[in-house]
């Protein structure tokens, strides 16, 4: 977009000039943040593949094409604000309109989301698709993620075609925004609680196999409301400053916060089975020493030889120990 095309703004607009520090500037420090965050998926990918992880082709090809993805919102991004920036310098009347970068970049994302969402699901149905109410919240979780996609190009084609101006926009398609960001909040609740739900079974009499379902969890929970709260502080900005692109600044980084957290989770699963194969129990005995009465360990000053040794010993049946093992293994794949 130049200044050539931009088209004609009705003077009633005209007359609230945007204010440069919640258009642009609040554009600019989104970008940077989207840039950290993008530096930080491309380290997380480079260690994803350096690993030597067992993954397949397929699976190792998704990873690859959302950090595509991820380059080309990054990119769109960027755009957006050298265009306002640069090559509209000293021209404000471009930023009463949509720029065709920052409203593509919403698709862009959202094709990101609905995979990593759908990624996350395909789990959940792994390892508890069995049970009724799990297979309701995928159905949920499947329909909500389609509804939100289609929100997300359908913003892009409203701003691009349906309205230039953000003004025009916010009066007659805002409805579009809050419930596609409403469903996404909705969406990440689902599957946080279908998670958790999952996950109980898998708790037994092992510490270290308790402490890896807890990290799954944690890791899960804090993902989901670390977007739910990003996607709700957008549309309350969004609804509170309409004239100002904070909203859309912090939407922006909703698709980077979801690739991320899929692939702490990915690079996490090494660890996660190393604590499972160091996972022994061990007995500890202490140097032996020589008396009157036979072979005690450091005997105490109160020992004589008529006293008794009362040895006391905690066991885990063959069964039970091979039913942790076995969850064991389950736990440190689910992943």
């Amino acid at each position: 977009m130049n200044s050539s095309s931009v088209p004609d703004i009705p003077p009633s607009v005209l007359a609230h000039l945007p204010n440069i520090n919640s258009t642009l500037g609040v554009l600019f420090l989104g970008n940077i943040f989207v840039a950290i965050l993008f530096a930080i998926t491309t380290l997380q990918v480079y260690v994803y593949f350096q690993r030597g992880n067992q993954d397949k082709l397929p699976m190792k090809s998704l990873v690859f094409f959302l950090w595509a993805l991820d380059t080309i919102q990054f990119c769109f991004v960027t755009n957006t604000v050298y265009d306002y920036a640069v090559t509209n310098f000293m021209n404000i009347a471009p930023l009463f309109v949509v720029n065709w970068s920052l409203a593509a970049s919403t698709t862009v994302g959202g094709a990101s989301d609905f995979i990593v969402t759908i990624m996350l699901a395909y789990r959940i149905w792994k390892f508890g698709g069995e049970k009724g109410i799990v297979r309701l919240a995928l159905l949920v979780i499947l329909f909500g993620s389609l509804a939100i996609l289609a929100g997300d190009v359908t913003i892009t084609i409203l701003a691009v075609h349906g309205s230039a101006l953000y003004i025009t926009f916010a009066e007659n398609y805002s409805w579009v925004w809050y419930a596609t960001f409403s469903a996404r909040a909705g969406v990440d609740i689902v599957m946080a609680t279908s998670i958790y739900y999952m996950m109980r079974k898998y708790r037994g009499g092992f510490k270290r196999t308790n402490s890896v379902v807890r990290l799954i969890v944690m890791y899960s929970i804090n993902t989901c409301a670390l977007t739910s709260a990003f996607t709700v502080l957008s549309v309350v900005l969004y609804a509170s400053l309409p004239r100002s692109f904070v909203g859309f600044a912090t939407a922006m980084q909703l698709p980077k916060l979801m690739l991320n957290s899929l692939l702490a989770i990915l690079n996490s699963r090494k660890g996660m089975r190393q604590m499972y194969d160091s996972s022994h129990d061990s007995v500890r005995l202490r140097p032996i020493t020589a008396s009157r009465g036979g072979f005690m360990p450091n005997p105490p000053s109160h020992y004589t030889p008529d006293s008794k040794l009362v040895i006391e010993v905690n066991t885990h049946t063959m069964t039970d120990f091979e039913a942790t093992t076995s969850k064991a293994a389950e736990v440190g794949n689910a992943f």
